[in-house]
């Protein structure tokens, strides 16, 4: 019996800062009996199985929302143990 589906997961490289999304690596469950685990999904993303969104010169997926408000980070030393 064979099926459309196929199980698999996607990671997201985020970049907070900036608020987008810069990779997403496709995996699939590779259902072969003597090498069953997860593999790039290459059909998904061409190559290596990695989307960097060509169409916007590999600079990623940029997230909206309304009333964004860059985060500020100030770090001061004296928060932190040593």
């Amino acid at each position: 019996m064979s099926s459309e589906y196929q199980s698999g997961y996607q990671i997201l490289d985020i970049d907070l800062l900036n608020y987008k999304i810069t990779e997403v690596h496709y995996r699939k469950y590779n259902n072969n009996e003597c090498a069953k685990q997860f593999i790039s999904d290459v059909e998904t993303a061409p190559e290596n199985g990695i989307d960097r969104y060509k169409p916007n010169n590999n600079n990623g997926f940029e997230l909206f929302r309304e009333k964004r408000i860059k985060p500020q980070v100030n770090f001061n030393k004296a928060d932190f143990k040593s």
